[in-house]
């Protein structure tokens, strides 16, 4: 069951290059410019990648005494330098779509389906088979795994100093290990620095004497501190981030303003990121909801370090995101900031209703967990046959329902490995979601398969009416139609 649930999953992610002939995501390209600069000019400048510069069609650069600056954590395109330079060599007129979909396997989603098999390895009941297939096929996981961001490798980083440092007793080689690890991460997402800070205190409160605490601390630094280096290259000093001089007006109010702009969480964002409709975790992989209880069960034992570090940081992350101008993200599939929480919340939900739910309730959890991991999966896999980046607009109620439904009604699909190779576009689209449903199906047994065609049922109603009915709505969605090429 593990290798069938492993390759269907990898089947799936191969089958889906999430590239499109007219639209490019400047969240990727800031990162590919550094690494391309890095490559081919040995230098920070990006100067050369960016064609007629203008605030209204660049974003996500910073500009600073005449050059441009990607505005990200130097950690992906660092990691990007040997898989650029190695397709140099074999390919020297590999074009922009080639470099990305190559980096992008080699850096993120090579190390995703390494993580994906370890943790199906560990797998020994339906229930975590269950969850690790909400994560990888019905979670914001998914569309950041195909995409060269840092949010799925500084979490897959991250969690590996966690492991490293939580369990057991951890000997000097570990805790240094786990600092090392922490730094890298925080290398590639800022925002790893509160991971990071949060195992610091663990291994602070587990040690006898201040020398695992120092290991840990001068290790992490020791990578982290890689960036400020960049910055004094770049900018006026080690401190002085590309964020205080965003290109774009609209970046440069988002993280210009204070420190990173983060502010006070609003109830706005609280509601957004949990059941709104455009971003609401709870909405998009509804799964998720049965973890909540989990959290106060593990905070109240208080024996698990790890685990108690997965419950602050959930909270912690929760907070922070919370607290941004612009919590929503950008143009994602859910909220890609709060992607560190999604593998904790997994984590804690298998641990409570393996070792302390009762028997009848998990009948009940069984049948909620089925259920909902197919919503999930439903709506992720037909959003990334079709377009999996919703922008951020309030003119959508739930574009993760709508965008597509108006595509499917248009006969308009994403690319697709199958339909490189001769299937016709739809019916190489449904053997991406039906492979996924089958996957729940394989781990979840044959009484899972009422619950699966009851959500499939429903899902096919719900997206049957998502899609714009009157004239002057569906002209805003033709948008999608060009960047897909049609």
């Amino acid at each position: 069951m593990r290798l069938v649930t492993f390759a269907a999953i990898v089947a799936i992610y191969l089958a889906l290059p999430n590239v499109y002939p007219r639209f490019m995501s400047p969240n990727e390209l800031s990162r590919l410019r550094l690494t391309r600069a890095l490559v081919e000019h040995r230098s920070f400048q990006i100067d050369p990648y960016i064609v007629n510069p203008s605030p209204r069609t660049v974003s996500d650069v910073a500009y600073y005494r005449g050059h441009f600056y990607s505005d990200k954590a130097a950690g992906m395109s660092l990691a990007a330098v040997p898989v650029v330079a190695a397709l140099r060599l074999v390919a020297p007129d590999a074009s922009l779509v080639t470099m990305l979909l190559t980096v992008r396997f080699c850096v993120v989603v090579v190390p995703a389906m390494v993580v994906l098999w370890f943790l199906l390895k560990r797998c020994r009941t339906s229930y975590a088979f269950l969850s690790v297939i909400g994560l990888f096929l019905g979670s914001v996981v998914i569309t950041q795994t195909l995409n060269f961001s840092g949010h799925v490798l500084a979490t897959i980083v991250i969690c590996c100093a966690a492991v490293l440092a939580g369990r057991g007793q951890p000997s000097d080689t570990r805790i240094a290990m786990s600092g090392l690890f922490a730094g890298a991460a925080t290398l590639i997402d800022f925002t790893s620095a509160i991971a990071a800070a949060g195992l610091l205190i663990v291994v602070s409160v587990r040690a006898r004497f201040l020398k695992k605490p120092a290991l840990f601390a001068v290790s992490c630094a020791a990578i982290a501190s890689v960036q400020l280096l960049v910055n004094a290259l770049c900018f006026d000093g080690p401190f002085d981030f590309a964020y205080h001089h965003m290109f774009n007006p609209a970046d440069q109010a988002n993280r210009g303003a204070g420190f990173f702009g983060l502010a006070v969480p609003r109830l706005d964002a609280i509601t957004g990121l949990t059941v709104g409709g455009l971003k609401g975790m709870f909405v998009h992989s509804p799964f998720l909801i049965l973890s909540v209880p989990a959290l106060f069960f593990v905070a109240r034992r208080r024996r698990d370090p790890l685990a108690l570090w997965a419950v602050a940081m959930c909270f912690a992350y929760f907070w922070v995101n919370a607290s941004l101008k612009d919590w929503e993200g950008g143009w994602s599939l859910g909220p890609r900031y709060l992607l560190v929480i999604y593998p904790l919340l997994v984590y804690l939900f298998v641990q409570w209703v393996e070792d302390e739910a009762t028997e009848r309730s998990r009948k009940f959890l069984y049948a909620a967990l089925v259920s909902t991991v197919a919503w999930s999966v439903l709506l992720h896999l037909t959003a990334m046959v079709t377009w999996p980046m919703p922008p951020n607009s309030t003119f959508f109620s739930f574009p993760a329902l709508e965008i597509p439904a108006f595509l499917l009604f248009q006969n308009a699909f994403a690319p697709n490995v199958l339909e490189w190779m001769g299937v016709p576009a739809l019916i190489a689209a449904s053997i991406v979601v039906l492979l996924g449903l089958a996957v729940i199906i394989v781990t979840g047994g044959l009484r899972s398969v009422p619950y699966v065609l009851i959500v499939t049922l429903l899902f096919t109603m719900v997206i049957a009416r998502a899609a714009p009915q009157d004239g002057e709505r569906i002209r805003r969605f033709h948008v999608f139609l060009r960047y897909m090429g049609s």
